[in-house]
């Protein structure tokens, strides 16, 4: 990123102007995903407290032929929904952000205070863009996990629906 002193900052602020939309853009991307991750592990979590319940309620009866061929689809829903609930959990763990560091910021506060705006502004632009890389690179990772949490819901939900056929049938 170069910046001509020569004409001023007003294209470096159309720049800086982009970047920061796009890292506030990253942001709610980040906290959108932490949340379905939070609603993946809640309603999983639900489902395996259900589904133990009912294997609890259904275990001394099991002995009949159809409430026994229910329980294998029964425990892959439970494994499903677990599998699900922790792949919420990971996805919504602590995960190291890229930031600027203390001492970048006392350099700008003790050497760099008195650069020109437009260096200044170059400087904060540079320093976005690697925030917006990690957010990015990590938000990738979120989403892949919660689509997988999400694959062995739906993977739970056809075993708990297989379970249900085959006690009613």
């Amino acid at each position: 990123m170069t910046i001509d002193h020569r004409t001023g900052s007003s294209q470096g602020m159309v720049y800086c102007a982009f970047i920061e939309q796009e890292l506030q853009h990253e942001i709610d991307r980040r906290a959108k995903l932490d949340v379905r991750s939070t609603s993946l592990v809640t309603s999983s979590g639900a489902f395996i407290v259900l589904l133990i319940g009912i294997g609890a309620f259904s275990a001394p009866a099991s002995q009949r032929g159809n409430l026994r061929d229910s329980l294998t689809p029964l425990m892959a829903a439970l494994s499903a929904f677990i599998g699900a609930a922790a792949l919420g959990a990971i996805s919504n763990a602590a995960v190291r952000v890229s930031v600027v560091s203390e001492k970048t910021m006392k350099t700008f506060l003790r050497r760099r205070w008195t650069d020109h705006n437009v260096d200044a502004s170059n400087n904060v632009a540079v320093l976005r863009v690697k925030m917006i890389a990690c957010l990015r690179q990590q938000s990738v990772v979120k989403a892949r996990l919660l689509t997988l949490g999400i694959a062995l819901q739906v993977a739970a939900f056809s075993s708990l629906t297989w379970t249900l056929y085959t006690i009613a049938f």
